[in-house]
């Protein structure tokens, strides 16, 4: 049996989607989780959350950073969360002094 979702017909053995958050706007990395160089289990965590500070702070390549683009969902709205951008000021003020940021911070 086969069930219909945003248009998009879905099987059971197919993947439910795989939805993370990044700078603001969303992304279905769904069809990446297989090829994602650290794994599976290093993205699954962060299912329906904000990769922001983790994908700063493991200094992904400028290439990416381009590759996200392919996995951006339209109408994803322009606007940051204010948790997004509060995180992104914290990340970018311990870079500029040099200092190890965690989530345990927040």
């Amino acid at each position: 049996m086969s069930a219909a979702r945003n248009g998009k017909l879905k099987t059971p053995e197919s993947e439910e989607e795989f939805i993370v958050k990044h700078n603001g706007h969303r992304y279905d990395i769904t069809r990446f989780l297989q090829f994602h160089p650290g794994g599976r289990n290093s993205v699954s965590p962060y299912r329906g959350r904000s990769i922001t500070e983790k994908f700063l702070d493991t200094n992904h390549s400028t290439a990416a950073s381009y590759l996200m683009r392919e996995y951006r969902l339209a109408g994803t709205p322009q606007d940051s969360t204010d948790e997004d951008l509060e995180v992104l000021i914290l990340i970018h003020t311990f870079n500029l002094f040099n200092l190890t940021f965690s989530a345990e911070m927040l």
